[in-house]
């Protein structure tokens, strides 16, 4: 393969120990539909053969380049990656994720045709334990900028209170026109963890457009024990990670944006940290993060004074944090799972006791989860299932209607099944102008 002209795109992966990934990873963007890019792997000091298994794949695709670091986490190997990278767009990616072959076309044309400073587009999980793929929500929430899908692009200016939630915190995801993360002089924290989230999030903040691609075109593995994210270790560094959201806020600041962006920074900061809570593997961890966040980072950065009803989710998890103790909190999280069978989105059963007669609003991941739950239960009648996108659902045909045929008093219960709040609230606002009684519509997440 020749490579004589500058690449449109530098794909920056950095690599720590990923030698059972690397090569699914590689594969994955060396078979890409779009060909004019460079791969530069930062290999982050592995003790593994990383590297060998990089050099092996140079002397097949001379698109590949390696650079070697002592170990200083993988926010010091992007922006090692970054000095040494020529392409007009920048895209980070972790060794690993894989990807779809056609992700570099998809995320270049959508850059191109909007000029945009940064594209996104949504991603898949996938459990390294398990082998299964998850179509998990919040890497891209769509619903946020449906009102402006015919300009194709958005930014701090038209969703101030969702900018730092529209994507995840992650930059695996993003593609970056390097322009301006120059002019912007934007580089990845040096921390242990979370050494992405201020380049991710004040990126957000920053930029002048950005447009998206709804569609699933990466793959983000969960449950890798190697994985920093994987809160596996004796005792986590809470000072270290609450250091990057202290940098963010202090970053926002100084640029001018924290008070226009602070819903979404107060949101982005309870949904993180609630989920950090939740992702401890071991009772002495979860005890010292959940304490630490309770008492320390929800006061700190103001969440305690937030108003419930500018919460975009995680509501029941902070009543609960603020309640009581760790040990209560996992009690009434197992009892929540247990009366879900286990299900992501547990159903609000306690909110329709006494009622028989429910309607479903809902059919994407947290709807299905949600219909499961009541087939399970004789004590409830699924009498209609809506979704705006009911024509589309080739898999539920017959089984979904669009919300227009939705009957006022035909249900003793209305059950909005939408995650984001946004969107559910403006469910909800339809189906009070439809006739239905404000008291009969359930949402809670």
């Amino acid at each position: 393969m020749k490579c004589e002209k500058m690449p449109k795109v530098s794909v920056i992966i950095p690599c720590y120990n990923v030698s059972d990934y690397i090569e699914k990873c590689l594969d994955s963007f060396v078979n890409q539909t779009y060909r004019d890019f460079e791969i530069i792997c930062v290999d982050d000091g592995s003790t593994d053969d990383t590297a060998d298994m990089i050099t092996a794949y140079m002397k097949r695709d001379c698109r590949i380049k390696l650079i070697r670091q002592s170990n200083q986490y993988a926010g010091a190997a992007r922006n090692n990656g970054m000095k040494c990278a020529v392409g007009e767009y920048l895209f980070f990616f972790d060794g690993d994720d894989f990807c779809r072959q056609d992700l570099l076309d998809k995320m270049v044309a959508s850059a191109e045709r909007y000029h945009s400073d940064i594209a996104v587009c949504d991603l898949h999980s996938y459990n390294n334990a398990t082998g299964e793929y998850i179509d998990a929500i919040g890497y891209l929430r769509v619903s946020y900028v449906r009102e402006f899908e015919e300009r194709g692009t958005v930014s701090y200016r038209d969703i101030p209170d969702y900018i730092l939630m529209f994507a995840s915190s992650g930059p695996q995801n993003k593609l970056y026109r390097k322009a301006f993360i120059e002019r912007e002089g934007l580089l990845f924290q040096t921390s242990k963890r979370d050494n992405d989230e201020y380049f991710v999030c004040i990126s957000m903040a920053l930029a002048d457009r950005i447009s998206w691609v709804p569609e699933k075109l990466a793959t983000y593995r969960i449950n890798n024990p190697a994985s920093l994210q994987g809160f596996g270790e004796a005792k986590i560094d809470m000072e270290d990670i609450v250091s990057t959201a202290r940098y963010l806020k202090a970053g926002l600041k100084e640029r001018g944006r924290y008070e226009t962006v602070k819903r979404s920074f107060l949101n982005q900061i309870l949904i993180r940290y609630v989920g950090l809570v939740e992702g401890q593997r071991s009772l002495s961890n979860f005890v010292h993060v959940y304490d630490y966040v309770k008492n320390i980072v929800f006061p700190e950065f103001g969440v305690d004074k937030m108003a419930t009803d500018d919460m975009i989710s995680r509501v029941e998890e902070y009543r609960q944090m603020m309640g009581g103790n760790a040990q209560e909190y996992l009690f009434w999280k197992m009892k929540k799972l247990q009366e879900g069978n286990g299900e992501q989105f547990p159903f609000p059963f306690r909110l329709i006791k006494g009622h028989r007669l429910i309607a479903l609003y809902g059919a994407g991941n947290m709807g299905r989860s949600y219909y499961r739950q009541l087939k399970e239960h004789s004590n409830y009648e699924i009498i209609g299932w809506y979704d705006a996108k009911a024509a589309a659902l080739k898999d539920l045909k017959g089984m979904v209607s669009l919300p227009e045929a939705i009957l006022p008093g035909a249900a003793d219960k209305v059950v909005i099944a939408i995650e984001e709040k946004k969107t559910a609230m403006a469910v909800r606002a339809f189906l009070i102008s439809k006739g239905i009684e404000e008291e009969d519509i359930v949402w809670s997440v």
